[in-house]
């Protein structure tokens, strides 16, 4: 009984140096996955509003067409409803900015559930002898190594 008191000691200081250094590396890794996916969100949808130049160079148009033909003339107010029809390439942009929007959202996703994940995996339980928290930790390390996770 005391050579197996002795081994999950030791098992449990070996394994705390290791999932520490996992967890800080993993954590760090999210992290930057977090950041990475958040910037480029941002500028993704930065660069998904419409140019507000547009409305103003039209609405400037309208009052210079508006001064030189006088104030009884009616001026069409046509050109200033915004066209409904866009060329193909816009279309394609935009699709492809939404797609690439989509998966920047899943990539947050993925690595807000991975650092929940990593959150669990340290937590072990406090009732527990030592010898049931050492295989429950073998058990996750062992789904760790069967999913490929580590980072190295």
């Amino acid at each position: 009984k005391d050579d197996n008191s002795k081994f999950w000691a030791t098992y449990k200081k070996v394994s705390t140096e290791y999932d520490d250094d996992f967890l800080e590396r993993a954590n760090d890794d999210m992290g930057i996955i977090l950041t990475f996916a958040g910037l480029f969100s941002a500028v993704n949808i930065i660069g998904m509003q419409p140019n507000p130049g547009d409305t103003t160079n039209a609405l400037l148009l309208y009052l210079i067409q508006l001064t030189i033909n006088g104030p009884n003339s009616v001026p069409d107010i046509n050109t200033l409803s915004s066209s409904t029809v866009f060329p193909s390439s816009t279309v394609w942009i935009q699709s492809l900015s939404y797609a690439s929007l989509t998966f920047s959202v899943l990539a947050a996703f993925g690595a807000v559930l991975g650092k929940q994940w990593l959150n669990s995996y340290k937590v072990s339980q406090e009732g527990e002898a030592l010898e049931e928290r050492g295989i429950e930790r073998q058990m996750k390390l062992d789904g760790i190594e069967y999913f490929h996770l580590q980072t190295q």
